[in-house]
């Protein structure tokens, strides 16, 4: 479920320039901004995108060479303040992380492995938290708390 991962990024940030490229066996290029796109599924032998506006784009998946995105997502993290930005560190981190930046607010804070899965809820005590993540498996991670959403790297 990586495309779930990137549809949480588009909507918790502004993806940068980002498209859906599918490329066919022919060579043809089929480009369309991720912005454009409603969502990406499957159905018995096809490749469906629906879009959020006009016809939804079919391809039939002995066609489909390669479903690709132009470049490396990307996160824009720079909306914010300085002193209102969710802070994770180390990055990439062993065993521990440190969140700073939490907002006094009940709640709490939630990691995601990039496949989609919830992997670690906590509840929000104080504006910093501190966390074991040494039973977390080596892979990039998404930390969210409402209204807010970093990433970091486990080792």
């Amino acid at each position: 479920m990586p495309l779930f991962m990137l549809f949480l990024l588009a909507i918790e940030r502004e993806a940068n320039a980002q498209k859906l490229v599918i490329r066919l066996n022919s060579g043809i290029e089929s480009i369309e901004p991720l912005t454009t796109v409603q969502k990406i599924y499957f159905s018995t032998n096809e490749l469906i995108v629906d879009l959020k506006t006009g016809p939804d784009d079919t391809y039939q998946l002995s066609d489909v060479r390669k479903i690709y995105f132009d470049a490396a997502v990307s996160v824009d993290d720079n909306t914010l303040p300085e002193s209102q930005k969710l802070r994770v560190w180390p990055n990439p981190a062993g065993n521990s992380i440190i969140i700073e930046g939490i907002p006094v607010q009940e709640g709490s804070i939630s990691i995601y492995s990039m496949e989609g899965r919830q992997v670690m809820t906590r509840v929000i005590s104080t504006g910093n938290e501190s966390i074991d993540i040494s039973g977390l498996r080596q892979g990039l991670y998404l930390v969210t708390i409402p209204g807010y959403t970093t990433k970091f790297i486990k080792r």
